[in-house]
């Protein structure tokens, strides 16, 4: 009788745990890293329309109210660098910057080598 109670307390909890959410990612990814493989594997590509695609996503992680992946805001920064935006450039820098401040040092370098 008692392996029987154990057994239906087990069951019941494989059961119950199968009814929990999934957790909310940290960041939105989305197709940003196949965005940016296909942009590279390409040596380069087009950056405006990689730049139009990436914009879309930050739409698209406004909506879903999570916050971008870490470096996102930096590679459309170069992408925008790469087109001759040079004042989206630094906005995109300084934003990654604001959002991970770890990267300073580095945004801060490229900045600086920008300002040359």
């Amino acid at each position: 009788m008692k392996k029987v109670k154990v057994l239906l307390s087990l069951m019941t909890l494989f059961v119950l745990s199968g009814c929990v959410n999934e957790p909310k990612p940290m960041y939105y990814w989305s197709s940003y890293q196949g965005e940016m493989y296909s942009y590279l594997k390409d040596g380069g590509g087009d950056a405006e329309k990689s730049i139009a695609e990436m914009e879309k996503l930050a739409e698209e992680s406004k909506a879903k109210n999570l916050p971008l992946a870490p470096g996102f805001n930096a590679h459309l920064g170069l992408l925008n660098l790469k087109a001759g935006h040079d004042e989206k450039f630094r906005f995109y820098l300084e934003e990654e910057k604001r959002l991970f401040p770890e990267s300073s040092s580095y945004i801060s370098f490229l900045l600086k080598k920008h300002n040359k």
